[in-house]
């Protein structure tokens, strides 16, 4: 495994408590369940920066991908709190968005568009 804020390259054996990681060691680790994870990679989750799909469909898809935060940044959101709440305790994964410079010109020049500008917006 590399760690790459760490600069270690080694593998490890993982304890994980409550849903989180416990303990990292070179010895081998005893817990209710042991998992053989070797010649495998093991991730505590991946940040996807560019996740247009904000929907419970698309969480679902990408928890089994590994990713564990899913992010609008590309287009934002707009109104983002109402986008927040909408997605409040529904989502399988950690989730965010900027604001958004193209929802916001859709909104203020009353365009047709529900994603990209149509109309007035352009």
């Amino acid at each position: 495994m590399l760690g790459l804020a760490s600069g270690l390259d080694a593998a490890r054996y993982v304890g994980i408590r409550d849903a989180k990681i416990g303990a990292i060691s070179e010895a081998p680790l005893q817990g209710r369940a042991v998992v053989d994870a070797s010649g495998l990679a093991v991730a505590p989750g991946f940040i996807d920066l560019h996740s247009h799909g904000q929907t419970p469909e698309n969480y679902r898809f990408n928890a089994s991908d590994g990713v564990t935060t899913a992010l609008e940044m590309e287009l934002g959101v707009a109104p983002a709190p109402e986008w927040y709440r909408a997605r409040e305790g529904q989502a399988l994964a950690n989730f965010g968005a900027t604001s958004g410079h193209i929802p916001a010109r859709i909104a203020v020049m009353h365009d047709s568009g529900k994603l990209l500008p149509r109309d007035f917006g352009e």
